[in-house]
């Protein structure tokens, strides 16, 4: 008879942790209860995510302060813009890396964003 008690309150309990676990969430935070999850509204400029290529890719040798901004933030150089602009023109995206404005590592990282057109020596 004791046992048979102890085995009920044993599987009353077991029963009762799932349920005490989902009610301490907090509703808001999941949505529950009949609360709604606001969000926010969408960003007015477009937002860089690591990771993701950035289209249309960026020309390193005409790309405006802003466009070179977007590689800054992708790569944390917040120096990136100014790097790029003082080192220009570039033949070849690999002279990013040879002319150390960014690590060969960096590079691999956001070689599909960019491109390189229209470079002349002669505007040195």
């Amino acid at each position: 008879m004791i046992v048979s008690k102890i085995r009920l309150l044993f599987f009353a309990g077991v029963a009762a942790i799932p349920i005490a676990l989902t009610s301490c969430a907090d509703p808001q935070a999941t949505g529950g209860y009949g609360t709604t999850v606001e969000t926010s509204p969408e960003p007015s400029t477009p937002v860089v995510v690591p990771g993701l290529a950035i289209v249309p890719a960026i020309n390193i040798n005409t790309a405006s302060e802003e466009d070179l901004k977007k590689l800054a933030d992708k790569l944390g150089v917040s120096d990136l813009p100014e790097k790029i602009e003082e080192n220009r023109p570039y033949d070849d995206i690999n002279e990013l890396a040879s002319k150390e404005v960014i690590s060969p590592e960096q590079l691999d990282y956001i070689q599909n964003d960019i491109v390189v057109k229209e470079a002349s020596k002669d505007s040195e």
